[in-house]
């Protein structure tokens, strides 16, 4: 007993990192992202999530994304098949694959460890042989240790130990090949003992169905936890933008996608093209609510800084509104620059980021894609007499997938917003 709680006290005690926080951006303009996955992915929330910060946020310009995935997938199922994926000519690939691989029951076989290992490999040479530039190998999951398999804690931690060495497999695949790593297991790990450090262990998990499935299908609570550490392996520094007013002069100025449209009165009118992530739901505890899990996840921090700087308010602290909602802040912290997308969670963005998501959800063909691309190798193997038709059908394929790409681009419109400071005397 003492050895687990002295593990739960360095859990608590460590930041919540993803390792595979990069210096610089990997991703480029134009990109073109291709998630494969199980059904952890295949549920559309992650990929969603990405997209929605990818078409939004904008870490570069003109991105976009096809989901690859299938419910009880692994890395070996999905390998027999990475080729033909690939003809749609990706130039960014995820993986998350891991619940499947290691077989839901038992200690991780040599074999199972293997054909998990062999599948990885077998996707980033198919990536590689196609031109995929930046290739990112995630980790897998975890379950939830106090609700999975029925409450069964020994065998839930049974199966999160599995996890963790497919885990080890990933990040050993992915250094031997030269390619990213993003460590998601740990960072679930570490984010739910926070959560239930705050809520107890039986007052907060990721999964609406935790008792049936071990907490594998989280829901978007902990979609936003892979999604994290997916844009943290892209590189993506956080810098959504940064206005500056200097309020004794009447000026301000906006950089990085922002430009400034009028200042009078000490109220700044902005024009956004790139918005800063929003969040769902309330401050209770919901696997649905992506606004609470953020206390224990530096998503605002890491990856969505939203920055005003306020310079020579004359007096000791300033009243911000921007759009309906209003706080205080002391002139230091203003001078030092607030994080507009963590000070107000309801601001003027919120319903735009919503209805563009609403564009945006379903827009990758991800599923449907990857049944339609599926049988393809199967026809080309035993009807090779009929490739001129399976070429055609896998061009329809890929200009439904372009068309699609394009409209949820096209979902993203510039926000017109104001700001006002007014000294507080």
């Amino acid at each position: 007993m003492k050895k687990y709680i002295l593990i739960a006290m360095l859990i608590l005690a460590c930041p919540i990192q993803s390792e595979a926080a990069q210096d610089k951006l990997l991703l480029r303009d134009a990109d073109h992202v291709m998630m494969f996955g199980d059904s952890i992915t295949a549920l559309g929330i992650n990929p969603m999530f990405v997209s929605d910060y990818l078409l939004m946020c904008k870490p570069a310009t003109n991105l976009g994304l096809t989901c690859i995935a299938r419910g009880g997938e692994t890395a070996t199922g999905s390998s027999l098949y990475a080729a033909t994926y690939m003809r749609i000519k990706p130039t960014v690939i995820t993986t998350l694959f891991g619940w499947n691989d290691g077989g839901y029951s038992g200690p991780l076989t040599p074999e199972r460890a293997k054909a998990n290992r062999d599948g990885l490999t077998k996707i980033i040479n198919d990536a590689r042989k196609a031109g995929a530039r930046l290739i990112i190998i995630g980790s897998p999951t975890c379950g939830d240790p106090d609700f999975g398999y029925g409450s069964n804690v020994e065998k839930a931690a049974e199966y999160n130990k599995v996890l963790s060495e497919l885990r080890d497999v990933g990040r050993d695949v992915a250094k031997k090949e030269g390619v990213q790593f993003a460590e998601v297991h740990d960072l679930m790990m570490g984010v739910l003992a926070k959560a239930k450090a705050k809520y107890g262990k039986r007052g907060y998990c990721f999964s609406r169905d935790a008792e049936y499935d071990g907490g594998c299908h989280v829901s978007e609570s902990g979609q936003l936890v892979i999604t994290y550490a997916l844009l943290k392996a892209m590189g993506c520094d956080g810098n959504i933008g940064t206005i500056t007013v200097d309020l004794a002069a009447g000026k301000a100025e906006a950089i990085d996608g922002h430009k400034v449209l009028s200042m009078t009165n000490g109220q700044a009118e902005i024009e956004s093209s790139r918005y800063p992530f929003c969040f769902y739901g309330d401050d209770t505890v919901k696997a649905t609510s992506t606004r609470n899990v953020i206390q224990f996840l530096p998503f605002n921090e890491d990856l969505n800084r939203f920055m005003l700087i306020v310079r020579n308010i004359g007096a000791d602290k300033a009243k911000v509104t921007w759009g309906a909602g209003s706080k205080e802040f002391s002139a230091a912290q203003l001078e030092k620059g607030i994080n507009l997308a963590a000070e107000f969670m309801d601001n003027p963005f919120s319903e735009p980021f919503a209805r563009a998501e609403q564009a945006i959800k379903g827009r990758h063909a991800g599923y449907t894609l990857n049944e339609l691309l599926h049988p393809l190798p199967m026809y080309e193997q035993y009807l090779p007499e009929e490739k001129a038709l399976t070429d055609k059908i896998f061009t329809i394929i890929d200009d439904k997938c372009k068309q699609e790409r394009d409209a949820a681009l096209a979902a993203v419109v510039p926000v017109k917003h104001t700001i006002k400071i007014e000294p507080v005397k």
